[in-house]
């Protein structure tokens, strides 16, 4: 089942979404939440004259961030954890990166997030942690992502 897409925003050809919904979706494969969840393709993660000054630096900026949806959402109790609805949203890269920021996603950020979204997790008697993101480093052709699971299991 594909997560619905429900933004698709046009970008410049020198742009291009370093995943799409196809492999967002395998994500979240038999998660209970793929049909609560949707999916966007954003034309920027910033206003345009900052994006443009991040993509000619070549900076880290993120191109993947999952949220609880709605905003506001009060937490659930254990019991009701697969009720919850998430939105991703996807930035583009340089088109010369795309395939660099796919392979990294693919290898380094997916499987993360796709653990994130299995255990939808707790630390301790914290709340759910209600976000996700993945941030590209375009001048290291890598990738990070935020929780990381460990350090949040020893916190």
């Amino acid at each position: 089942m594909l997560v619905p897409t429900i933004l698709k925003c046009k970008i410049g050809k020198r742009l291009s979404y370093p995943v799409g919904s196809k492999g967002i979706s395998k994500v979240f494969e038999g998660l209970p939440q793929v049909s609560k969840s949707t999916l966007s393709f954003a034309d920027k993660p910033t206003n345009a004259s900052r994006f443009n000054e991040i993509l000619q630096n070549r900076d880290d900026y993120d191109i993947l961030v999952c949220r609880i949806e709605p905003e506001g959402y009060t937490y659930p109790d254990r019991g009701s954890l697969n009720n919850i609805s998430w939105h991703v949203t996807i930035y583009p890269v340089l088109r010369e990166l795309k395939l660099v920021a796919n392979e990294a996603l693919e290898a380094n950020g997916l499987p993360p997030f796709r653990e994130f979204l299995l255990k939808t997790h707790r630390i301790g008697d914290s709340p759910i942690i209600p976000y996700f993101s993945v941030k590209f480093k375009p001048n290291e052709k890598t990738i990070d992502f935020w929780p990381k699971l460990q350090d949040a299991k020893s916190q």
